[in-house]
C-alpha cells in the first residue's frame, strides 16, 4: 500500500523582535538597542513618545515685535497678465514635463513584474471594483491603499519611494507605520497579513481594502 505524502509549503514569519529594534533606531532615533530590553516586550512600550517641553518664550522680546502685537493681514489673491493675443492658461504647464500619473504608473508596475490581476487583487487585499475605479478615473488613493499596492506588486524599497511619490506620498520616519512597512520591504517581506497583524497590534491603520 503505496503512503501518500503531502507537502506543505512553510510560510514565513517576521521577526517580531528584529522589527522592534528597527523600530527603536529608525523611528525612537535610538542610537543603539538597550541592552536590558527584553525580547518578550510589547512594542507599544517602545513607541511611547513624550513631548517635548514647550521652551521658555521671551514675552517682553516678542512685545518688541509689532508684527506679532497686530491681526494678521487678511490674504490678497494676486494676478498676472501675459502678453499676447494667444494666451492660454493651459501653455503655463507642458504635459510631457509631468510625471506619469499614479494610474499609469500602477499599470505600468503590473506590466513589468508580470502578475496577473487577479494575484495581485489577493496580495495586495484590495478589490477588482476598487482598481477598476482607480484606473478608469484616474483616482488618487489614500497612502494606506498606495502601499497595499506596493506589497501586492512586491516592490522594493526605490520602487515603493515611486509608487508613493505619483499619489503625493512619502515614507517618512516619523511615522510609525511607514518605518514598519520600510522594515518588511527591506527584509523582502510581501505578506500583507502578517503586516496587517503588525499594524493591528500597534493599533495603526490597516493597509487594503478587503478587510
Amino acid at each position: 500500500m503505496s503512503s501518500m505524502i503531502k507537502l506543505f509549503k512553510k510560510k514565513r514569519k517576521p521577526n517580531i523582535e528584529s522589527l522592534e529594534n528597527y523600530i527603536l533606531l529608525n523611528y525612537l532615533g535610538l542610537s543603539e538597542i538597550p541592552e536590558d530590553r527584553e525580547p518578550e516586550s510589547c512594542c507599544a512600550s517602545f513607541i511611547e513618545i513624550q513631548e517635548l517641553p514647550e521652551p521658555d518664550i521671551l514675552y517682553d522680546e516678542l512685545d518688541e515685535l509689532d508684527e506679532l502685537t497686530e491681526p494678521p493681514k487678511p490674504f490678497k489673491a494676486c494676478c498676472f497678465h501675459i502678453a499676447g493675443d494667444d494666451y492660454s492658461p493651459a501653455k503655463l504647464f507642458d504635459e510631457d514635463e509631468l510625471d506619469t500619473s499614479f494610474a499609469q504608473e500602477l499599470e505600468q508596475l503590473l506590466k513589468e513584474k508580470n502578475i496577473p490581476k487577479s494575484r495581485f487583487y489577493r496580495n495586495a487585499n484590495l478589490s477588482k471594483a476598487w482598481y477598476s475605479n482607480v484606473i478608469k478615473n484616474n483616482v488618487l488613493p489614500k497612502k494606506n491603499m498606495v502601499l497595499a499596492c506596493a506589497i501586492g506588486l512586491k516592490l522594493n524599497l526605490e520602487e515603493t519611494r515611486t509608487l508613493l511619490d505619483r499619489a503625493g506620498y512619502s515614507l517618512s520616519s516619523s511615522q510609525l507605520t511607514d518605518v514598519i512597512i520600510r522594515w518588511f520591504i527591506e527584509n523582502e517581506f510581501w505578506d500583507i497579513d502578517e503586516i496587517n497583524s503588525v499594524l493591528f497590534e500597534k493599533d495603526l491603520a490597516l493597509l487594503g481594502q478587503r478587510l
